[in-house]
């Protein structure tokens, strides 16, 4: 009986979640539901409200993902994004590195849809070559989501990170691999690639270009170095980072507060508060040991349960933060064990579920390329399925490492 409220719970999270509804409100009923349907009784809910609400962790973990987003909106408003893109531009002579970094450095800020900035200048570049739709679609693509596993701005790693109490610096040490995976692997739509005839730069334009690269780039630097190299929390970094940011232009700041967006703010300030009230009432509920003890006590492997419910969930949701938010609490056993933090299971998750996210044809990027270019989806499917198999491969094999 247990198994099967289990199971129509998390598909009726499921289901609200591929009709869009707001994830604040999807995680708050399938915190009520999992107290109520395995507590019966409302008492339970509200003294995890309580624990929830009282936890520092909570709140850290919504300062740091609140301050990413304003540092986000900083960088853009104070147009560091643009002057990165057009000094690139005008520097690189090679059409195949300019068509891999330009959607590389926009994902370097995390933002909705942010495939669409780079995939005009992508079409650009490729324009003069003999290169498939599909194959356009899929660098940019491909090439905006590579940091996704280790960039201390994207909410999946601080999420992932706050959920398991884990250190985000040893997080993202764990995951390198998996970015170097797809860098190479994104090679692979490169290859047939025909180097357009160079441009021809003066000293004088290619050093001034060099210059505001390194300027645009020195914020996001001072971000990733601080988290991951210099270990400091995150939130410290960002309040740094954004003060000095906005006392250098501050030109700007008339414009940041008159295009302020509360509302995105307030909705995934309630967010991050409802994934963290789900988390609790999942364990409060008991749910959580339901589907790891069935699978255990049919011997199936626990690589194949920390693959698949992840890679199930990033298919059906399209969103990173949706996927880790449904599949952590389910498998949180297994990352978690008496032993502390199994970290090849949580390596193997988290790139497990991003697969599914990379596949999931209710991904906004994947949507918008796709019509952008007028692409085929089975054509592009055929060449983004083996670029997901390795980095799926090399999960794998960091899972068996990191036992």
């Amino acid at each position: 009986m247990q198994a099967i409220l289990f199971i129509l719970i998390i598909s009726i999270l499921v289901f609200l979640i591929i009709r869009k509804v707001n994830l604040q409100y999807v995680f708050l009923l399938g915190s009520f539901l999992f107290i109520i349907l395995f507590k019966l009784s409302i008492l339970p809910f509200f003294d995890v409200f309580l624990k929830t609400i009282s936890n520092t962790k909570t709140w850290q973990l919504i300062g740091a993902v609140l301050l990413m987003l304003l540092f986000n909106d900083v960088l853009r408003k104070t147009e560091r994004l643009q002057l990165l893109i057009s000094s690139l531009r005008e520097l690189i002579k090679s059409v195949k590195l300019i068509a891999s970094f330009i959607p590389a450095l926009v994902g370097l800020l995390p933002m909705l849809g942010g495939a669409m900035i780079s995939a005009p200048m992508v079409k650009e570049a490729l324009d003069n070559c003999d290169v498939s739709k599909e194959k356009k679609t899929l660098i940019n693509y491909w090439y905006r989501h590579v940091w996704e596993y280790i960039l201390p701005l994207y909410p999946g790693v601080i999420l992932a990170s706050g959920l398991l109490n884990i250190n985000l610096s040893k997080l993202i040490l764990y995951q390198v691999p998996l970015t170097l995976t797809a860098i190479i692997s994104g090679f692979l739509y490169l290859f047939d690639l025909r180097e357009k005839k160079p441009k021809i730069f003066s000293k004088k334009s290619k050093n001034v270009s060099i210059l505001n690269i390194l300027i645009g780039l020195l914020p996001i630097l001072i971000v990733i170095a601080g988290v991951a190299i210099f270990k400091i929390n995150i939130i410290i970094v960002l309040v740094i980072v954004i003060i000095s940011l906005l006392i250098i232009f501050k030109e700007y700041i008339p414009k940041i507060y008159k295009d302020f967006d509360y509302k995105k703010y307030v909705s995934m300030f309630a967010m991050v508060f409802g994934l963290m009230l789900f988390k609790d009432s999942f364990i409060k509920s008991g749910a959580v040991n339901i589907l790891p003890d069935y699978l255990i006590s049919t011997n199936v492997p626990s690589f194949v349960i920390v693959s698949l419910i992840p890679l199930s969930a990033g298919l059906m949701t399209g969103v990173t933060h949706a996927e880790i938010g449904i599949s952590f609490p389910i498998i949180m056993p297994f990352l978690v064990t008496e032993n502390g933090i199994n970290m090849g299971c949580v390596v193997l998750a988290y790139a497990s579920g991003f697969a599914g996210v990379l596949l999931s044809p209710v991904h906004v990027c994947l949507a918008i390329t796709k019509d952008y270019f007028k692409a085929d989806s089975k054509k592009l499917y055929r060449l983004l399925i083996p670029a997901v198999a390795a980095l799926l491969v090399c999960a794998f094999v960091l899972y068996f490492l990191y036992q």
